[in-house]
C-alpha cells in the first residue's frame, strides 16, 4: 500500500492531492449526507472528514473512539500472526500485509478479503461499528424487558446477562461504560 497525506495508508494507493482515496465506488455510505437523518453503510469506508465523523459516531449514542480502533486493529494484527501493535496513535503506514486479494482474519466475522481502496482503520472501524450497532438492539430490548413490569424473571434474568455481556465485551468502551453504568443505576 501506500500513504495517503492524510497518514492513512490504502491497498492501492490511489491517492488525491488532499489525502483522500478515490479508489472503488463513488458511493459514500451515507444517505442524505447533509440531512439529519443520514445513515451509514458500515461497508463503505469514509472518504471526508464528515463522513468519518458520521461513521464514528452511532446513532447519537455512542462514538467510537481511536482507542476502540486501535484495539481491534491489534487484535486484526494478533489474530492475522503479527505482534501486538504499540498503543499509540498509528499515524505511519500500515503494516505490509494490506494488499487487495489478501484475506485477512476478522474478529467475529471470519474471513475477508482486502479490496482496492481497504485501510487497516477501517477494517477495524467497521468491526467495532458493527459491533456496537448489533449490541446497541440487544441494549435497547434488554431495557425494554427491564421496565416492562409484566416481564417475568426469567426474561428479566436474560436481560441482565445481556448488559452485563454488553458491559464486559463491546468493543467500544464508551458502549460498556453505558451498559456498566445502567447495571450499576439499577443495582443489577
Amino acid at each position: 500500500g501506500t500513504d495517503t497525506a492524510d497518514g492513512t495508508d490504502t491497498a492501492d494507493g490511489t491517492d488525491t492531492a488532499d489525502g483522500t482515496d478515490t479508489a472503488g465506488s463513488s458511493d459514500t455510505g451515507i444517505a442524505g449526507e447533509s440531512g439529519s437523518d443520514s445513515k451509514v453503510d458500515p461497508d463503505v469506508a469514509p472518504r471526508t472528514l464528515n463522513e468519518v465523523k458520521a461513521y464514528l459516531d452511532v446513532d447519537g449514542r455512542i462514538i467510537i473512539t481511536e482507542a476502540d480502533i486501535h484495539l481491534a486493529a491489534n487484535d486484526i494484527a494478533v489474530l492475522n500472526g503479527y505482534k501486538d501493535l504499540d498503543y499509540k496513535v498509528y499515524t505511519g503506514a500500515d503494516p505490509d500485509w494490506i494488499y487487495p486479494g489478501r484475506t485477512l482474519r476478522l474478529p467475529g466475522t471470519g474471513d475477508y478479503v482486502i479490496r482496492r481502496g481497504d485501510t487497516i482503520w477501517f477494517l477495524a472501524a467497521r468491526e467495532v461499528r458493527v459491533d456496537v450497532e448489533r449490541s446497541m438492539i440487544i441494549f435497547d430490548k434488554s431495557l425494554a424487558v427491564l421496565d416492562n413490569d409484566a416481564s417475568d424473571t426469567s426474561a428479566r434474568t436474560d436481560a441482565v446477562d445481556e448488559l452485563r455481556d454488553i458491559a464486559e465485551g463491546a468493543k467500544a468502551a464508551a458502549l460498556r461504560n453505558m451498559a456498566q453504568n445502567t447495571l450499576s443505576s439499577r443495582q443489577l
